[in-house]
């Protein structure tokens, strides 16, 4: 619906700051998931319109979310293989990313969630080459994941993206042969300003939105919806507890947890914790975990159905 309202107001050589068909007038840039400058965007709206099709391409549309699963995949076969120096880690760790109940399951009908999933292991493998030292490769990387994320918008997923990062960078630079956190943070805070720049024409209009709009803060109950805790069951075995399998994983990746488990080491307890971490909130106030991070944590009272968006177990694998 999103891309058709953009393409409908291009037909006519308008821009489409607003959508008059939705509740008497629609603050359609202004919302963070129109994405209207994000590249990825143009996949659909590019072919529709030289087309001179009535309405933005439904084929077109498929493309783009196609597309953005094969970068999920490329994106996350150059994160583990360099995590795990092993020619078995990058394959079968993007194999479980990219092809994993996640991303085949929710984000395919609400593609935003699956955009920016795609590019948050291009977040994380910048932010390592930062951290070792390699200030082109890391800035480049960083900076690209950084502004596709924030231009498509996805309030929850760029959240969870950046918390990942920052952890992931903290880790980082603790690790032997980083370099002094004083320049890490001097490299990472001119790109972050950088980033910022680049996308504040969405963001400007974003944050004068997202101050008149229900969500400032969301009451608990709204934002902490999220899997039964019994949907766990459903990370081997899909359709056990419900028609949506979003957790599922399979055997095989689930078996893989072990020797790396038993390998040991502040890498596989690293990744442990965050796909840990990242399951339990996924229960939102089921667990209360979720409950620490909507006190505590900056935004996190806007998000709500914390299912959809959570990268856990599935979203995110332990590289073996």
């Amino acid at each position: 619906m999103f891309r058709d309202l953009a393409h409908q107001a291009l037909q006519v050589g308008e821009f489409p700051f607003q959508a008059l068909c939705l509740f008497s007038g629609y603050p359609y840039q202004a919302y963070p998931q129109s994405a209207l400058f994000y590249p990825g965007t143009w996949i659909t709206l590019i072919p529709s319109l030289l087309g001179g099709a009535s309405h933005a391409s439904l084929d077109a549309f498929h493309l783009e979310s196609l597309i953005h699963l094969w970068i999920a995949r490329v994106t996350a076969y150059a994160l583990f293989a360099r995590e795990t120096g092993s020619p078995w880690g990058g394959p079968i760790g993007a194999a479980g990313f990219a092809f994993g109940g996640y991303l085949t399951g929710y984000p395919v009908l609400q593609v935003s969630i699956a955009q920016a999933s795609a590019w948050a292991p291009l977040l994380l493998l910048g932010l390592r080459a930062l951290a070792e030292g390699q200030t082109v490769a890391g800035s480049l990387a960083t900076g690209a994941a950084g502004i596709f994320i924030l231009l498509i918008g996805h309030p929850r997923l760029t959240l969870y993206a950046f918390l990942s990062g920052l952890v992931y960078f903290v880790f980082c630079l603790l690790r032997p042969g980083s370099i002094p956190y004083r320049r890490a943070l001097r490299d990472a805070a001119w790109i972050g300003a950088l980033a910022l720049g680049t996308t504040a024409i969405q963001l400007l209009p974003t944050l004068e939105y997202y101050q008149h709009s229900n969500r400032v803060r969301l009451p608990f109950p709204e934002s902490g919806t999220g899997f039964p805790v019994q949907d766990v069951l459903q990370l081997l075995q899909p359709g056990l507890v419900s028609h949506w399998q979003p957790l599922y994983s399979g055997l095989l990746p689930l078996t893989l947890l072990i020797p790396a488990l038993a390998r040991g080491g502040q890498q596989a307890c690293f990744w442990a914790g965050i796909g840990l971490a990242s399951l339990l909130l996924s229960f939102g106030a089921n667990f209360p975990l979720y409950d620490v991070f909507f006190q505590l944590v900056p935004f996190y009272a806007t998000t709500r159905s914390q299912e959809s968006g959570m990268p856990s177990g599935s979203a995110w694998p332990w590289p073996p």
